[in-house]
């Protein structure tokens, strides 16, 4: 991922043994680190969010925002979204999650101002091969042209990092590939 020839963000797994380490040299090469939030047990409290969130900051601390995994609690209760978004802005971190339903969170940040983005596709979700990446990237580089930005995830599995560093050698479809603080803040 250091090899991709521009900065982008790279969401870490907080309880991962080598977060720090992997975090490191990400931020040495220039690219942004983001933490991947942990999952929350079914029924998960104001307070067991805090105690999560700040283990993975501890983990994290350059984190420049907190990623959402399909799912998470804080993409589905509102209150747990609230307290998140609470959390974040005391820090000066922004939020990337899922747009699925009424989507909590995304209207929580909205509502304080927090810095915000909403992944338009994910990658490699179920396995696709590289052909497919790369049309899911040409797509996404449409929406791009037609939007102003959007962010795509994927997984750091060869395949996909290959299909993406053609995608860039190829011309990226005329867009820029860039940390998802460059969308948060164009928003």
């Amino acid at each position: 991922l250091t090899q991709l020839g521009g900065a982008v963000t790279i969401a870490i797994d907080p309880e991962a043994p080598d977060a720090a380490a992997r975090a490191s040299v990400y931020r040495l090469a220039g690219d942004e680190v983001a933490i991947l939030a942990p999952d929350l047990p079914a029924g998960a409290t104001a307070s067991d969010l805090e105690v999560s969130y700040q283990g993975s900051v501890s983990a994290l601390p350059e984190a420049v925002a907190v990623v959402g995994r399909r799912g998470s609690a804080f993409q589905t209760d509102r209150r747990i979204a609230q307290h998140l978004v609470s959390l974040l802005a005391t820090e000066g971190r922004g939020l990337v999650t899922y747009t699925k339903g009424l989507d909590p969170a995304r209207q929580a940040a909205e509502g304080e101002g927090l810095p915000h983005a909403a992944i338009f596709r994910d990658l490699d979700a179920e396995g696709e091969n590289p052909a497919t990446i790369q049309r899911f990237l040409d797509r996404a580089a449409f929406e791009a042209a037609r939007t102003g930005a959007v962010v795509v995830t994927g997984t750091t599995s060869p395949g996909t990092v290959a299909a993406l560093q053609e995608w860039i050698a190829a011309g990226a479809k005329g867009s820029v590939v860039g940390p998802v603080s460059a969308v948060m803040l164009a928003e």
